[in-house]
């Protein structure tokens, strides 16, 4: 950008988020190695509106699931993919590294049905592993950490 050049706010968060997702996945993580979902993370991505969090958290509720049943039921490698692409973007904007990166995983190995197939159980784990922590936080009147 040129120096007194004007964006949008809108092209300023996308490039902060663009940046952030470029360096996301610094080595290969499991959902034993990783907290089910990064809240300083979160934080920075909903600016710290605590309502945009539980937004964004309920939207994970229902969409990751959904994600995974496609994912589980794809016919082909481009719908299996697609769905993995989806929910891959979806876990890194709320901070589901291991979510994320099974996701990656299996939108890799979607050329290998098999091997996406063999592979789905990690992902499962990590998803199941953020829903909890999220209903966790629900019933304890919290959400996003602090």
């Amino acid at each position: 950008m040129r120096q007194g050049q004007r964006i949008s706010a809108g092209e300023a968060v996308q490039a902060q988020v663009s940046s952030q997702h470029e360096s996301i996945r610094p080595g290969k993580c499991d959902s034993e190695a990783v907290a089910p979902i990064d809240f300083d993370h979160l934080h920075r991505q909903t600016f710290g509106d605590e309502k945009l969090v539980r937004e964004v958290l309920e939207l994970f509720l229902v969409h990751a699931p959904a994600l995974l049943a496609e994912i589980k039921s794809a016919t082909n490698e481009a719908s299996r993919r697609a769905a993995a692409h989806k929910l891959k973007g979806m876990a890194r904007a709320i901070g589901a590294w291991a979510v994320a990166n099974a996701a990656e995983d299996v939108e890799r190995a979607a050329k290998g049905m098999d091997a996406a197939s063999a592979i789905t159980g990690g992902l499962e784990k990590a998803i199941e592993e953020a829903r909890r922590l999220i209903a966790a936080l629900e019933r304890n009147g919290e959400r996003g950490g602090g």
